[in-house]
């Protein structure tokens, strides 16, 4: 390649032949994805820096312990936005292959190596937006009564970790240049190039645990003794990640694109575009029942304000380690306080003359009902209350 850069410009020569009928366009503005990656990466940038804020937020607020879901979330977003930034650095030569200019691809170094930082991003960013879905999802459903449903979760866990990490040493020991060579030798572009196929397996990977994620927690919620309405409020919370599953059914014909396609570059733009919709939408969604929660309680106070609800006002909510703490607030289960706790006909709030026994106390109940987010046996505090009767829900269906 030296001796071929002696004897031709290679700044001048098109890195691909063009269609019949097309002229190369080097230097004179030509077709490109540059302004839609920017666009898209400066979109997300700003939804999911407010999303994640909101959801921390919500944690601070509530002096909650940090969740290892809420970790991994930050991980996420600490990779998935170190992505982006290579994509936009290197969005200049997302053109067609007659449109970029042979030196970008055999005379820079720098090109390949933050390629190859970008490849590297990619899986870790991938596993870190994948993993908090199935650690939220394990705090939100885990309990006695969901044992098979937390194994689900852990499967789909060890899955994504399987999946992207592999990738992650793939293109660490393929793509590296070897000792004594350098990025833009042959033997380097050889190996590199057997990590394509990977690319496909990975990309049928993500359309598998992005439909995974969405269909697991469906049939807990469609279970649940809740008006229709209500069931389907939390269904399409969680449904978010539809739009993440669209963007996995794209981006996989993109990526079967780079294996068998010939405009490589043009191609690979369009895949970045994808994989900012795919890491972004799936942070977005793991931090969506905290963000409904959260934007749901403040209308509830802003309603009490006002007057609109009479409903004495409890201490403020907290960000509980579970499915109450997460969506409790969509359940609306607030109002089963005043209802029957369970089928034995004891009442939360008796009609009786006589001063009602604190059914919250330890000793209160001749039984120790379960309920979905702790080990303890009743609420030891108001904002334990709702995982009470959201037991007490649950409790109701198996009898």
């Amino acid at each position: 390649m030296a001796a071929a850069s002696a004897t031709i410009d290679m700044s001048q020569v098109p890195a691909g032949t063009p269609p019949a009928g097309v002229t190369p366009n080097l230097y004179n503005n030509p077709p490109s994805l540059q302004s839609t990656i920017i666009g898209f990466a400066a979109l997300f940038y700003i939804l999911t820096t407010i999303t994640v804020s909101l959801r921390l937020y919500s944690v601070s607020r509530s002096l909650q312990k940090v969740a290892a879901d809420d970790v991994l979330c930050i991980l996420a977003v600490i990779c998935t936005f170190a992505y982006m930034g290579f994509l936009i650095h290197l969005s200049y030569a997302a053109r067609h292959m007659w449109d970029v200019p042979l030196s970008w691809l055999y005379s820079d170094q720098k090109y390949w190596r933050l390629r190859l930082a970008q490849n590297l991003f990619n899986p870790l960013a991938f596993f870190f937006s994948r993993a908090p879905v199935f650690v939220l999802y394990r705090r939100l459903f885990d309990a006695p009564l969901h044992r098979n449903f937390s194994k689900a979760c852990w499967a789909g866990l060890i899955a994504a970790f399987v999946l992207y990490i592999h990738t992650f040493i793939l293109t660490a020991v393929v793509c590296a240049p070897r000792a004594g060579h350098s990025y833009l030798d042959m033997d380097t572009f050889d190996r590199c190039s057997k990590a394509l196929p990977d690319a496909i397996v990975q990309g049928a990977g993500n359309i598998l645990l992005d439909a995974y994620a969405l269909i697991l927690p469906q049939p807990i919620i469609w279970k649940l003794k809740l008006s229709r309405q209500k069931r389907l409020n939390i269904a399409l919370v969680f449904g978010v990640g539809c739009i993440a599953l669209l963007a996995s059914c794209i981006s996989m014909y993109y990526r079967v694109q780079l294996h068998v396609g010939s405009d490589t570059d043009w191609n690979e733009g369009a895949y970045d575009v994808t994989s900012i919709l795919e890491l972004n939408i799936a942070i977005i969604c793991s931090c969506s029942p905290a963000v409904w929660r959260l934007i749901h309680g403040n209308n509830t106070r802003s309603a009490a304000s006002r007057g609109i609800d009479s409903t004495p006002r409890r201490p403020p909510r907290l960000f509980f380690s579970s499915l109450t703490g997460s969506i409790a607030g969509l359940l609306g289960l607030s109002q089963n306080a005043s209802k029957s706790g369970s089928s034995g006909g004891k009442s939360f709030g008796s009609s009786s003359s006589a001063t009602p026994k604190d059914p919250f106390s330890q000793g209160s109940s001749d039984h120790s009902p379960e309920y979905l987010h702790s080990s303890s046996n009743l609420p030891r505090n108001a904002a334990h209350m709702e995982g009470y009767e959201m037991g007490q829900v649950h409790r109701n269906e198996m009898d």
